[in-house]
């Protein structure tokens, strides 16, 4: 064989195992940011429509988002309880932690949560579990509780991610 010939042969072999260590690989990536509407609902009777919240994943397959809601309070780190359900290949996803923060008039930034429930491998797509309005004590797929004032937030998925968020 040439050495060109050779060199060709070589430098296929080598593209040919990059791209199947990328496609294979075992390193964590990240996903999002993806978008999706929610309508949420306190326990109070305070009612927000139309929501946009955006989610992230790290590569310690944590999930986090903030939510396009306006509390008239501050909320501390720590200050929320806070259950977020995505649809996985399997089903359900369970996100839980206790952490969030907000100014005065929003938006509130969750986590990162720790997956808690629910099977699904890196690079897996989670989906937006949808309901119908209103959301509820027994309707909700997020789920926040405030905990220096015992108030909750019932929150119901409206649309799909856009792009696509995966684990």
């Amino acid at each position: 064989m040439s050495r060109s010939k050779a060199l060709a042969a070589g430098a296929a072999v080598f593209a040919g195992t990059l791209a199947a260590t990328v496609a294979l690989g075992g390193t964590a990536t990240a996903g999002g940011p993806s978008t999706a509407k929610y309508d949420c609902l306190t326990s109070v009777g305070v009612s927000y429509t139309g929501k946009s919240a955006t989610f992230t994943t790290n590569a310690s397959h944590q999930l986090s988002a903030t939510i396009a809601l306006a509390p008239l309070i501050t909320i501390n780190n720590g200050d929320l309880t806070i259950t977020a359900n995505l649809g996985g290949p399997s089903g359900t996803v369970t996100f839980s932690g206790t952490a969030g923060t907000s100014g005065p008039f929003g938006p509130v930034n969750l986590g990162p949560l720790n997956k808690t429930a629910g099977t699904i491998s890196a690079g897996q797509a989670m989906t937006v579990i949808q309901s119908a309005s209103p959301p509820s004590a027994t309707n909700w797929s997020v789920k926040l509780h405030h905990n220096p004032n015992n108030v909750d937030i019932w929150c119901v998925g409206k649309s799909a991610f856009s792009p696509a968020l995966t684990y």
